[in-house]
Formats: structure tokens, C-alpha cells, sequence
């Protein structure tokens, strides 16, 4: 059954603001999530991730887990991290056994399951089953380990850009990267990039997000947090600016 907005309110605050997460603390707000049940997410870079506050933990405490997923535009994975930090399981969800009651009639019974066994045994069925694996198998994408890497293909790796090296090797970015990564070769980057650290940079670290420190001086976020943590200074909204 889709929760309805009304009975669970995003909490009114503005970008930029700040909310008291679950299970974080006190966390910036991002933006809003879009989805059925408009949500404020944490200021970070990468993927959304709404805040556990208000009305939202009182759905995951109170509702199915699909219906939670679905309202709040969220993974089953998600919805289950928060379950099991508020220690919510099937015997204590409402909507839960709700659900459990709605499902009850198509609940697959052990007579049925040993009828569809012996009709998936029969030779019908299995000539069909190794039929559609035979076609899947033809159509599917080679996997990546089956790329026949050679000493030459090899030696080119790290010594340009992993999309430039793809391009002319004729694999993707991303199988370079694997068996870059594989062979223990840096990246090209990582071997051609020397970051000139001024103290004004280093006087900066700290007072805004690794992530938009690195977008605006043109260097990796890693790049940033490890000088930081080499300078003892906490990232920002925990002991910082």
C-alpha cells in the first residue's frame, strides 16, 4: 500500500541546513531526494543519502520495508541497514505482518512445490530450460575475465589515461582499471600529477568537504583527505569549521 506524503512529513528545513541523523549526529543537509515521499539527503559527494530523522524512522519502525523502499525511492538494502540499526524485524514491523496477511493466500504450498518439481523434471521441460540457457549464452557479453590479456596490452597499462588506454586496446575503462589495479600499476594520474600543497591549501583543509576542496583546486578527493589526515585535521562538521 504507497504511504501517503501527508502522514510523513520531510522535516522544513532549507539547503545548507542542518538536521540530527539517527544514527550520524548532526549532519548538513544536501538537497531533496526525488521521490514519491520528497526527502532531505546528507551534503556529500556520490550518492544520495537521506537523513534517519523524523517521520522517516517512524516509517522503517512502522512500516513494510517494500512500502518504505517504494515511497522513499530507496534500495531494499537500505531500508534494511536502517531496520537493523533500529532494531526493527518481522515480529515488531506493523506493516510487516500486514503484508504477511495480504500474501498468505498465494503462499506456495509444499504440494504445490513438489508439483512444479517433477513438471520441471519432465524431458519437455528440460529441452526447453537448455534451450533458453544455449541463447542466453550466445547473446550475452563476453565476461571480463575471459579477456586474453597479453604482455604488450599489459605494458601499456599506466602509461596513459584508463580511457585513452581502453580506447586503444578496444576494451572498456573499466576492465583497464581491473587488471591495472590487478598487476599493482598506478594510474596514470597518480604517476604524472604532483599536487604543490601552499600553506593557504593546507590552511583551507578541514573548513569545507574533502569533495569540494578537490573540485575546486582540480585534484582528486583522496588527494585531499589524505593531506588532512597527514595534518592531524578533522574533516569538516566533526571537531572542524
Amino acid at each position: 500500500m504507497p504511504l501517503a506524503p501527508l502522514n510523513y512529513p520531510a522535516p522544513r528545513v532549507t539547503v545548507g541546513g542542518w538536521l540530527d541523523d539517527e544514527l550520524l549526529g548532526s549532519v548538513q543537509v544536501g538537497g531533496y531526494h526525488s521521490a514519491p515521499i520528497s526527502w532531505p539527503y546528507r551534503r556529500r559527494t556520490g550518492a544520495h543519502s537521506l537523513i534517519l530523522c523524523g517521520s522517516l524512522v517512524r516509517a522503517v519502525r512502522r512500516e513494510s520495508a517494500k512500502d518504505v523502499a517504494e515511497a522513499f525511492g530507496v534500495s531494499g538494502t537500505v531500508v534494511a541497514s536502517w531496520r537493523r540499526a533500529l532494531g526493527v524485524d518481522r515480529q515488531n514491523n506493523a506493516g510487516t505482518q500486514r503484508l504477511y496477511r495480504e500474501l498468505a493466500p498465494q503462499k506456495l504450498t509444499l504440494e504445490r512445490a513438489a508439483r512444479g518439481r517433477e513438471a520441471a523434471m519432465q524431458p519437455e521441460a528440460l529441452a526447453r530450460a537448455r534451450e533458453t540457457i544455449a541463447q542466453g549464452m550466445s547473446t550475452r557479453a563476453p565476461h571480463p575475465m575471459t579477456i586474453s590479456w597479453t604482455p604488450e596490452m599489459d605494458a601499456q597499462l599506466g602509461t596513459m589515461p584508463d580511457a585513452q588506454a581502453a580506447e586503444a586496446l578496444g576494451v572498456s575503462a573499466t576492465k583497464i582499471k581491473v587488471r591495472r589495479r590487478l598487476l599493482g600499476i598506478p594510474s596514470y594520474a597518480a604517476s604524472h600529477t604532483t599536487i604543490r600543497w601552499t600553506p593557504e591549501m593546507d590552511a583551507r583543509l578541514g573548513t569545507a568537504f574533502d569533495g569540494d576542496l578537490a573540485v575546486e583546486w582540480g585534484v582528486s578527493r583522496p588527494a585531499v583527505a589524505l593531506r588532512r589526515h597527514a595534518l592531524g585535521i578533522p574533516s569538516f562538521g566533526r571537531g572542524g569549521s
